[in-house]
């Protein structure tokens, strides 16, 4: 299980992407913001613009906290909930029944909007990466409980994991049309796939006993890793291994994972490609007073290429159990405490493979937004409502944000949010200082975490739906928005 985890971060770091799309939705009211076109191709920045990596966008989104799981022993020793020393009530208490972990990043390598008369056109090449786990409750009861098990019983349907990896190519354009104050815009993405993980289990229940535990399940893996890398099978990696163990995945073992000297040789692999659209609208009425607003993002289809394919039919199976934890460590107990788990759970694992080296198609996760703005007597200011749905099967989540912005003229932009949803409150806020020639923006979506951190800096309280972003571009031609002197 730690090769898995190994090769997992070495395709990450061969390509920051991903296709499902995650930006800043506080700054959606945002005008001066340039990248409003990625929350909805209808919208278009005030200045044309140019970057070369000039963004960056990062978050996590969770109903858990760090401190779920990491905690500070005597002599402020970090340990995990798993550490004899935390009593299990304690660890178990600030868990939900399903737990959700998401991360994604987003970097701009390269792109430019150019405003045409009435049409906006946008061109650029991003890198994205996003992944999400989820981990039922009575897994954590279960690894605690340990070698006895306490007689219980424990179900772990929905236990999972997802990660994909992908650039995009795009080219987008958005335009007035012929009915005042409405405007509509569309964006094409090429996507090239780098790596996809997809583990999942419809089923999974584990009954403990004195000699060995059961398992009953069902369960699908599907990866796609570069340069023709796949886990082998216990009959690949082990000539001697029981009959019915010949078509076993064994975690322990990844094929040609000895050739990959660098990232370099992860690049050598086939590369998957996907088509994906985005589509947008804005209405605005009442003498410029409301903005309705609605964008569905990432409509489209990935085929994976060099797919491996196993899966855990429901049918029983025996494994050890859970092992009992040591409190004895090589100096550093999160980490040998974190390793001991993920052996435990290679030990649960049991997939047989089906096949490899076809293309697995499978559609891209999508957003929706929907959004209304108000602008008030005093013209810098105005307020809006926004709505998300990221629609990602059992990663699905729904968020509603108020925003209070204020546009003071061509140059300073300042927006303020509170939102919940999936994953609970979160306050955000963002600025945009647009520059003669140059336009920074910085901005996140949830900044309380940061209200409450360990010595470490590892955020006390759940991590709700954080994100932060970087933005620096460079501007081309005239400023065109509401405050054009031309315009009065």
């Amino acid at each position: 299980m730690k090769k898995i985890l190994v090769a997992a971060v070495a395709a990450i770091t061969c390509t920051t992407a991903a296709y499902a799309q995650q930006d800043l939705e506080t700054a959606y009211f945002l005008e001066g913001y340039h990248y409003r076109h990625q929350l909805n191709p209808a919208f278009a920045p005030t200045n044309s613009y140019v970057d070369v990596a000039g963004s960056i966008n990062a978050g996590a989104s969770s109903n858990m906290a760090v401190t779920n799981f990491i905690r500070q022993a005597e002599g402020n020793e970090l340990i995990t909930i798993f550490d004899p020393r935390v009593p299990a009530q304690n660890a178990l208490e600030r868990f939900k029944v399903r737990n959700k972990l998401g991360v994604s990043t987003n970097l701009n390598l390269v792109g430019a909007g150019v405003n045409i008369k009435n049409f906006f056109f946008t061109l650029g090449l991003d890198g994205r990466l996003n992944s999400d786990i989820m981990i039922p409750k009575d897994l954590i009861r279960g690894m605690k409980a340990g070698p006895s098990g306490n007689d219980d019983s424990f179900v772990l349907d929905g236990l999972g994991a997802n990660v994909s990896l992908c650039s995009q190519l795009y080219a987008g354009v958005s335009t007035k049309l012929f009915i005042p104050g409405l405007r509509v815009g569309a964006k094409v993405k090429f996507l090239m796939g780098a790596a996809s993980l997809d583990l999942s289990y419809e089923k999974l229940r584990l009954t403990p006993s004195a000699e060995q535990w059961t398992a009953v399940g069902k369960g699908r893996l599907m990866t796609s890793l570069p340069a023709d890398v796949y886990f082998e099978t216990y009959g690949e990696s082990n000539p001697d291994c029981a009959p019915d163990d010949r078509d076993v995945v064994d975690f322990t073992s990844i094929h040609k994972m000895e050739q990959v000297e660098d990232i370099r040789d992860l690049l050598k692999g086939k590369t998957s490609v996907g088509l994906a659209f985005d589509f947008g609208a804005s209405y605005t009425f009442m003498d410029d007073r409301l903005t309705a607003s609605l964008s569905v993002l990432d409509i489209g289809h990935m085929g994976w290429k060099n797919s491996f394919i196993a899966s855990t039919p429901d049918v029983n199976w025996t494994f050890n159990g859970f092992g009992e934890f040591s409190t004895e460590s090589s100096g550093d107990a999160v980490n040998d405490q974190v390793d001991f788990a993920l052996g435990e759970l290679q030990d649960l694992a049991r997939f047989r493979k089906e096949s490899y080296g076809n293309t697995t198609g499978r559609f891209i996760p999508a957003t929706i937004h929907a959004g209304i703005e108000f602008r008030s007597n005093w013209k810098p200011l105005s307020a809006g409502f926004l709505y998300t749905s990221r629609i990602n099967g059992p990663y699905t989540s729904h968020e509603g944000r108020l925003s209070a912005n204020l546009q003071f003229g061509r140059v300073f932009g300042l927006t303020a949010s509170g939102a919940y949803g999936t994953y609970g409150l979160s306050t955000g806020a963002a600025m945009n200082l647009n520059l003669v020639l140059v336009n920074i923006f910085v901005g996140m979506d949830n900044f309380l975490p940061l209200f409450a951190l360990t010595k470490e800096a590892v955020p006390k309280g759940f991590l709700g739906a954080y994100r932060a972003q970087f933005g620096l571009s460079f501007n081309i031609g005239s400023y065109q928005g509401r405050f054009d002197r031309n315009k009065d």
